[in-house]
């Protein structure tokens, strides 16, 4: 088990008294090392940030379909049993996040999959009915190499339902998917999925303004 832990925000927001808005709109991640999450020096120590005009991010560069580093969730759930992670992405294609409990089960949610054509939800194990595709949307250009785009993932662990939501353009649920089982999500990853592209994810992101679209992660519908 490596020893070394940094502690991170991840889709926390820390605003101004005066805007006296509600902040419970994420959860507090942190990056940490252990049998699960195998990680290297390197990344537990190299971070990267970026400014948007209403946020500031850490920001990664993706290559590759590989989900390192994880981020753990502590506590798992808040008192409703839900998870809500917001982040931005940027290429040309095929942006990925994955969730998932200690034993390896869960989702990936893959935004413009098939050059930038769908977005799907996909289950990381093998139910009964021997599939891991379990929600497909048309969301064609969905991404885009010029410019970052917000999303976020919310999992009712009561409800056992997840659902995508693009805050970007289209303010709205872009997908959702019930299953028959509850699970205990405990890990957030981010992945590329071409060798040769480059997908910027920025996540941990803090709301610098009212006007952050962070907000309409509850807004959404």
């Amino acid at each position: 088990m490596c020893a070394l832990v940094s502690r991170i925000l991840l889709s926390v927001i820390v605003i101004d008294a005066a805007f006296a808005i509600s902040t419970d709109l994420g959860h507090a991640f942190t990056l940490e090392c252990d049998d699960f999450c195998s990680c290297t020096p390197m990344e537990v120590e190299s971070q990267a940030f970026i400014h948007f005009p209403d946020e500031t991010c850490e920001v990664q560069n993706l290559t590759g379909y590989e989900y390192r580093p994880c981020y753990k969730i502590p506590p798992h759930f808040d008192s409703d049993n839900k998870i809500k992670v917001f982040f931005k992405f940027q290429g040309d294609s095929d942006g990925h996040v994955r969730l998932e409990d200690k034993i390896g089960q869960g989702y990936e949610v893959v935004f413009g999959s098939w050059n930038n054509v769908n977005t799907e939800i996909r289950t990381i194990h093998k139910d009964k009915s021997g599939e891991d595709l379990k929600a497909l949307h048309q969301t064609v250009g969905i991404l885009s190499p010029e410019e970052f785009r917000s999303f976020s993932i919310e999992y009712d662990k009561n409800e056992k339902k997840l659902e995508v939501i693009e805050l970007e353009t289209r303010q709205k649920k872009l997908l959702s998917w019930v299953d028959g089982t509850s699970f205990d999500l405990r890990y957030v990853s981010f992945s590329g999925f071409h060798s040769d592209k480059i997908v910027q994810v920025a996540f941990n992101c803090t709301a610098t303004h009212k006007s952050s679209i962070m907000y309409l992660t509850s807004l959404a519908s």
